[in-house]
């Protein structure tokens, strides 16, 4: 009997770990062609090093990625130790420093390659390849298809086409088209920041704004006040604040797992709560969460400012400067330190809310303040923003509204107070927002063209979410067709945190061998 055939189209962290996830497991009777468009397999766009320099940490101490991505030795502890022993390797430093993106990277490519020496029969690689179709052909209860792809090598161009029995979209926002959510095409416009050399040649700026206060944009705000020292820099969102500040991790040890364990967000509660559940009952157990574990780990009764909290009137400075000082003292964030526990069940409450309601929690404040608590930053990364802040290199406004490109190539920003302010560039730091309905990659439009897939609100694809299997139009057969990583995000809340990729791999990886 002839070895399954799988497609893995994305070679980022997503495509390696739903590879070795089939790979890895006893059954598995499988041949891998794995697709990437770039040169390298592993680290992606996200920890390439054409992506980012040393100032741009990752958001995730170095166990926590170990942790997460403990796929096949070398684990990334041991990895630095032999190839960084005086920096993020240095004994006494690993466990909880956050080491430069592009370190993590290297490490992914490292992974990689020892992974192909594990497999040298079951893994077929495609690299600086993109796929631009898959045509399934049924016959009887058996379907295959024909992956068509375009191979770009040293100047030139060649077509190929392969066969295989299931396909795994694993693509991330880098090869999906332009981001939908902040439109611009003059010259002053940069629509995505990464990789980051594309900031490099913007024509003698004096002030440049960044759209989005988050992850993103922190990362881009420190790698351009080192590339353009003399400019000035305007950071602006909708409500101006950041995440918060990533707690140093000396976790008080309560319940039975040393460790909060939810007492309302539990699987059976979530479980039992109708389909689809209303939006305000779900905030409401949120916030019921929040109290409870504020009070079993201070030992006092939570008093939390909601109003003030989900205001749209705050100080993002300040604010910052708050995070930045419980750090330092040693004070726990009660949101952070209760989405270590939550967050693997989250996906569980977004799945039971009905499409109005998804709607309506992203356009709320509360998402704004759930994102920012769940995804905390280094205190180093937060340190420099007040530096810029407080030598006048940097200014952080709320209240952003939209952007005017104007004829003489300078632009507007606009806020919904009503002022505005001119600058040479802005660089959109929102982060991926892809539209599969409104993509400019050829595979994504002929998946919605032909039926293959269905789209759904947030611009990815309908899933089945026990299986990541994708859901095809009304009347149309079902085809094994699944999807890992950012196109998941209508069915995984949040679909681009390691922990989360994982997840959605295995559980693909599973149906891959056994359906």
């Amino acid at each position: 009997m002839s070895k399954r055939q799988v497609a893995v189209v994305g070679g980022g962290i997503a495509g390696v770990a739903t590879t070795v996830h089939i790979l890895k497991r006893p059954d598995a009777d499988a041949v891998v062609h794995i697709f990437e468009r770039s040169p390298e397999i592993g680290p992606g766009l996200a920890w390439t090093a054409a992506t980012a320099d040393d100032c741009q940490l990752s958001n995730a101490p170095a166990m926590i990625l170990q942790i997460l991505m403990n796929v096949s030795p070398p684990n990334f502890g041991e990895w630095a130790q032999k190839k960084y022993p005086d920096t993020i390797g240095k004994e006494g430093k690993f466990p909880w420093s956050y080491p430069p993106r592009k370190y993590f990277g290297e490490y992914l490519v490292d992974l990689w390659a020892t992974i192909v020496k594990e497999y040298p029969n079951s893994i077929v690689v495609h690299a600086q390849t993109e796929v631009t179709s898959v045509a399934p052909t049924t016959t009887g209860d058996k379907t295959t298809f024909k992956v068509t792809y375009q191979e770009s090598k040293e100047g030139s161009s060649t077509e190929g086409s392969i066969t295989v029995d299931k396909v795994a979209l694993c693509v991330g926002g880098a090869g999906t088209g332009a981001n939908v959510q902040l439109p611009g095409s003059g010259p002053g416009y940069i629509p995505s920041p990464w990789p980051c050399k594309v900031l490099d040649n913007i024509p003698e700026p004096k002030k440049i704004a960044l759209v989005g206060t988050g992850l993103t944009g922190v990362d881009v705000v420190k790698y351009l006040a080192r590339k353009y020292p003399k400019a000035d820099l305007l950071m602006t969102s909708r409500q101006g604040r950041f995440n918060v500040v990533a707690a140093n991790y000396e976790v008080p040890k309560v319940g039975q797992q040393g460790l909060y364990t939810p007492k309302v967000l539990t699987p059976g509660a979530i479980q039992a709560l109708p389909t689809p559940a209303p939006l305000d009952k779900l905030i409401a157990m949120v916030k019921e969460e929040i109290c409870m574990c504020f009070k079993e780990v201070k030992k006092e009764e939570a008093d939390i400012p909601w109003d003030k909290i989900l205001s749209d009137d705050v100080d993002g400075i300040a604010e910052l400067r708050q995070h930045v000082q419980n750090h330092k003292d040693g004070r726990l964030c009660r949101w952070t330190f209760l989405m270590f526990f939550i967050a693997e069940h989250f996906h569980m409450l977004w799945q039971k809310l009905s499409a109005d309601d998804k709607d309506r929690w992203m356009k709320s404040n509360m998402k704004t303040v759930f994102q920012n608590h769940s995804n905390p930053f280094p205190v180093e990364s937060a340190d420099e923003i007040l530096q810029l802040v407080d030598s006048k290199r940097l200014t952080v406004r709320s209240k952003f509204k939209d952007f005017t490109e104007n004829d003489d190539k300078t632009i507007t920003v606009n806020f919904t107070s009503g002022e505005s302010v001119q600058v040479d560039c802005v660089v959109n730091c929102t982060g991926i927002n892809v539209d599969v309905t409104t993509s400019k990659s050829p595979l994504l439009q002929q998946l919605v063209k032909d039926g293959l897939a269905t789209p759904d609100q947030f611009g990815g694809f309908v899933l089945d979410p026990a299986t990541m299997r994708a859901i095809q139009p009304e009347g149309k057969q079902p085809l094994p067709i699944f999807v890992v990583g950012n196109l998941a995000k209508g069915c995984r809340y949040i679909t681009s945190h390691l922990g989360n990729v994982m997840a959605m791999a295995g559980m693909a990886a599973n149906f891959i061998l056994t359906q």
